[in-house]
């Protein structure tokens, strides 16, 4: 599964999608750092997808990759 979040001010642009798959085991320590659930801007089944949503997260904030 892969997962988007939503950008905000203080994240990384990696910190919106990192290209690598997700597991329970690496969402722990995002949520200890301090993530919340409602920072989840979508779970995805394929690579592709995210990297759809997230192309367009970054052109509506005018984020060059």
């Amino acid at each position: 599964m892969y997962i988007m979040f939503w950008l905000k001010h203080k994240y990384k642009k990696v910190d919106v999608f990192s290209g690598r798959p997700n597991t329970i085991g690496s969402l722990r320590p995002l949520f200890l750092g301090g993530r919340q659930p409602k920072d989840i801007g979508g779970i995805y089944t394929t690579k592709a997808e995210a990297q759809k949503v997230t192309e367009g997260i970054y052109r509506k904030f005018n984020i060059k990759r």
